[in-house]
């Protein structure tokens, strides 16, 4: 692939996350990330705020870290040749908390992930990005909302972003595919890159998708700070497109509700700075967890 074309696979710099460089833990566990984060178990780098003393227990209910402090990086005129993108993937749904398949029905956000998008909205002010777009999925939109509130920037709905729509299967739970359709819940579990689960994308396809959609960001937004608002199939598509992680092998980094990763564009290549920060959350789901499910499930998220 060209540098016109905005994607040059492996092209992964350890970013201004604080912390150690690579580590050879799985992701989310409790060791080192996989050198992408911060370097302290689930890429979280806690900082001392209001959640000290006594506002402790109003963060521990709604799980918002409010003393976070904004998102670095993105000062204007920065990177006049490239592009910032700043990803967040939406808030927690009670269908994330069920591990039921979203896919491209919209579900909307529970009262938590309502909460955790104010507090990924309290990382920007106003001067900080030129562009938001999202999902046109509600649960997208509902988190790209507060974020536009506080920049000041319109937000722009768009197909592209949408997560992988997931066939038949769209509303199943993943035991309920493991009891009735045992072939293909062996399938999802090989991560078969050519599965469509019977009338949906297949993992090559999103791939494409979201490869087409950034080469389209990339010819769009030379020399801006655009925010993307989307899903967990999504941010995993990106990864993988970005470090050249084939689709068929298990997801190992992190991708919480609500996580903030920041990458940019430049010379051709995409460099992640920081992947899954979610300082500004106390807990955050990521449904499929490598330290209590097997591997072969990791990637399952809407």
């Amino acid at each position: 692939m060209s540098d016109r074309d905005g994607m040059s696979a492996g092209a992964v710099q350890n970013g201004a996350g604080p912390g150690p460089g690579p580590g050879p833990g799985p992701g989310p566990g409790p060791g080192p990330g996989p050198g992408l984060g911060s370097g302290t178990g689930s890429g979280i780098a806690p900082e001392a705020g209001a959640c000290a003393g006594a506002g402790a227990a109003v963060c521990a209910a709604t799980g918002i870290d409010r003393g976070t402090s904004p998102l670095p990086g993105l000062e204007p005129g920065t990177l006049p040749d490239g592009v910032r993108l700043v990803l967040v993937r939406h808030g927690e749904t009670d269908w994330n908390m069920a591990r039921r398949i979203q896919g491209q029905l919209d579900e909307p956000l529970n009262d938590t992930g309502r909460q955790q998008a104010r507090a990924a909205a309290a990382r920007f002010a106003p001067g900080m990005v030129d562009a938001i777009l999202c999902s046109d999925l509600g649960r997208a939109a509902q988190t790209a909302a507060p974020i536009g509130e506080a920049t000041g920037v319109t937000v722009q709905p768009q197909t592209v972003w949408r997560e992988r729509h997931f066939g038949r299967f769209q509303g199943w739970r993943y035991a309920e595919i493991a009891e009735q359709a045992p072939a293909v819940f062996a399938r999802i579990e090989a991560r078969d890159p050519g599965l469509d689960l019977d009338g949906g994308e297949s993992l090559l396809q999103v791939r494409a998708r979201i490869e087409t959609a950034l080469q389209a960001l990339v010819a769009q937004h030379r020399g801006q700070r655009v925010v993307v608002v989307s899903h967990g199939g999504v941010l995993d598509a990106v990864y993988r497109l970005v470090t050249g992680k084939p689709v068929s092998e298990p997801r190992d980094f992190p991708i919480h509700n609500a996580c903030i990763c920041r990458l940019h564009w430049v010379d051709g290549q995409w460099h992640i700075d920081r992947w899954a920060d979610i300082d500004h959350l106390l807990d955050s789901q990521d449904e499929i967890d490598p330290r209590s499910r097997p591997a072969a499930l990791l990637g399952r998220v809407g």
